[in-house]
């Protein structure tokens, strides 16, 4: 697996570099143990996954879903037993740089329980009806996530 962002960081025994996942088939189980759609992961070729393993076992997930120069962050999840060691932070920070690098200009996210996470990380909360279509014909837009998730947008 190709290191896509030069990160090398030693954390209670892990040492953490975000790397682009291959196989969509380690994701599911993360997603599904934290309760995160991905019924539709199989069906996308505008996705981008990158992942921490600790000795070969994916313990978080982020990934880009890209539409023209905008995307749809999603399937931010950690391991329970790996979470509060800044693995999301660096798999948020890895993800958008790649954006970035990939010429897109802004990022939106659907949450129902994060929130407060991304508002840290620079995201605000956005009315739904004023997200562009791009993002609201996404199947995570449309179809998987509740009307009650916070829609959240960053500039990149």
């Amino acid at each position: 697996m190709a290191v896509i962002i030069p990160v090398d960081t030693y954390m209670k025994g892990i040492n953490m570099n975000v790397q682009l996942i291959t196989s969509l088939d380690e994701v599911v189980p993360l997603l599904s143990a934290a309760d995160l759609p991905s019924s539709d992961l199989a069906d996308k070729d505008n996705l981008v996954m990158f992942g921490i393993y600790d000795n070969n076992r994916l313990i978080a997930s982020a990934g880009i879903e890209m539409q023209a120069t905008t995307g749809l962050l999603r399937s931010v999840v950690v391991n329970q037993a790996y979470r509060h060691q800044g693995m999301a932070k660096l798999l948020v920070s890895s993800a958008e740089q790649w954006a970035k690098d990939h010429g897109l200009k802004e990022l939106y996210l659907l949450t129902t329980t994060a929130s407060e996470f991304f508002n840290a990380l620079g995201y605000d909360v956005v009315v739904r009806n004023e997200v562009p279509q791009q993002i609201k014909e996404t199947t995570q837009f449309s179809q998987l996530c509740p009307c009650s998730s916070l829609v959240m947008n960053k500039q990149i």
